[in-house]
């Protein structure tokens, strides 16, 4: 009897003390305690890491979710912004003043004309919109040509380009085609790079082309906003500005925009006051053949010593007197008999 109690009291001083032990304590009917084996207390302990791992899983789950909900909806109020405030589209305050009493039309490929169609000299302009290069031509070179134009010396044609240059120029090329339809290219044109000047790779999006046209229609009641954007939707340049891009890589001597063309032959310089001067010595000389003045020719030996800056100095300067006088024929004419006679 001293031996059992002894040993159901040692029983319980392991159960109280040892937290590892694997005897359970004895149920409230007085069952006797039941001994969980070496399995299966690993496996309750497998058990309960799973589940932690799932939880830990479904609160990183329900993190991430909320994180793209919250990114969806700060994306969201953004476009909203962004379709509902105003695009700025500005327009020159003198739009449209220098084209007055020029004639506007289309030239036989289907590109926008300034200038009589019965000029003697055609100008051509090769140029995308998003060309930084093509608005400087555009400011500096442009308005001395207008001049020519207005004289009906030369009709000036604008080759619009689309891919070529920054973003934004094909849409560009097509909304510009779409304001020729209404008889407004010109003033759109200016409109076009002047943005360039002032935003870069943003100025051509879709709100502010659109935007430009609403403008102009304030001012034009022959500008309509909806034509222009059926004409827009349509696409019906695409094929328009592809073509002309395939023209300029025919030219000869063609390099990149702006290219520009005197009766379909290439003029280049280094600088846009180098244009200037090239192409109106272009123009003269293509006068001169036309209406008969030209020049004599020039012996082969003058030729081969005379110098581009020769050329634009003395070419006006020369005479028909001066020039008998330097052939072989005027030398023999020049006698001392010949000199009563005269």
């Amino acid at each position: 009897m001293a031996r059992r109690k002894a040993r159901e009291a040692h029983r319980a001083k392991e159960i109280k003390y040892n937290p590892e032990s694997a005897v359970s304590p004895r149920s409230e009917s007085g069952a006797p305690p039941v001994v969980a084996t070496p399995g299966e207390r690993g496996g309750s302990r497998t058990v309960e890491r799973a589940r932690e791992r799932q939880q830990e899983q479904l609160r990183q789950r329900r993190w991430w979710i909320g994180g793209v909900i919250a990114i969806i909806a700060i994306l969201a109020v953004l476009v909203i912004v962004i379709i509902t405030s105003p695009t700025s589209a500005p327009l020159p305050e003198d739009l449209g003043e220098r084209y007055t009493d020029i004639d506007q039309g289309i030239s036989d490929q289907g590109y926008p004309r300034l200038g009589d169609p019965r000029a003697p000299v055609r100008v051509a302009k090769y140029a995308s919109f998003s060309c930084p290069a093509c608005a400087n031509f555009h400011d500096v070179v442009f308005p001395s040509l207008l001049e020519r134009i207005r004289a009906g010396d030369i009709q000036f044609i604008y080759v619009p380009l689309g891919t070529i240059g920054g973003p934004g120029g094909l849409d560009a090329g097509k909304a510009a085609m779409c304001v020729q339809e209404q008889g407004a290219f010109w003033e759109y044109h200016d409109v076009l790079f002047g943005w360039l000047d002032l935003y870069g790779q943003n100025a051509f999006s879709l709100r502010r082309l659109r935007e430009g046209v609403a403008q102009i229609s304030l001012t034009r009641a022959d500008v309509s906003v909806d034509a222009y954007n059926a004409c827009k939707s349509s696409d019906r340049y695409a094929s328009l500005l592809t073509r002309a891009e395939a023209e300029a890589r025919a030219i000869s001597g063609y390099t990149g925009t702006p290219a520009i063309t005197v009766n379909g032959n290439l003029v280049t310089a280094d600088t846009m006051e180098g244009y200037i001067e090239a192409i109106n010595l272009r123009i003269d000389e293509a006068l001169a053949r036309i209406r008969g003045d030209a020049t004599p020719d020039v012996t082969p030996e003058a030729t081969s010593e005379i110098t581009p800056e020769a050329t634009l100095e003395t070419t006006p300067e020369v005479t028909s007197e001066a020039t008998l006088e330097i052939t072989p024929e005027a030398t023999l004419e020049i006698t001392p008999e010949a000199t009563p006679e005269s």
